[in-house]
């Protein structure tokens, strides 16, 4: 498991050098994409980190959703509790 994780990374940490090392004006995977006239790795190297930021902002998100459903659950009322709610209201009216 621990040879396969690492062969993982490697491919990984070459496929994100591959784009983002410039090789004159433009990355590495830009010039062999030109020279067998396709854009097989340049795709490559933006369709994995678009899965990976893609990721990142799932997991960012679903945390703060998972804090906002923690607030709500400690500020809404539940079930017959609504006569409390009712009441802070009015007592903060009052204020």
């Amino acid at each position: 498991m621990r040879t396969f994780i690492i062969v993982v990374l490697i491919i990984i940490a070459a496929i994100y050098l591959g784009g983002a090392v410039n090789v004159g004006s433009r990355p590495l995977f830009a010039h062999i994409d030109s020279l067998i006239g396709a854009h097989v790795f340049m795709r490559i190297h933006y369709g994995l980190f678009f899965l990976i930021y893609r990721g990142e902002a799932a997991i960012e998100s679903g945390l703060d959703k998972a804090d906002e459903d923690i607030q709500d659950f400690s500020e809404r009322p539940i079930g017959i509790d609504k006569k409390k709610k009712y009441r802070q209201l009015d007592e903060a009216a009052q204020e």
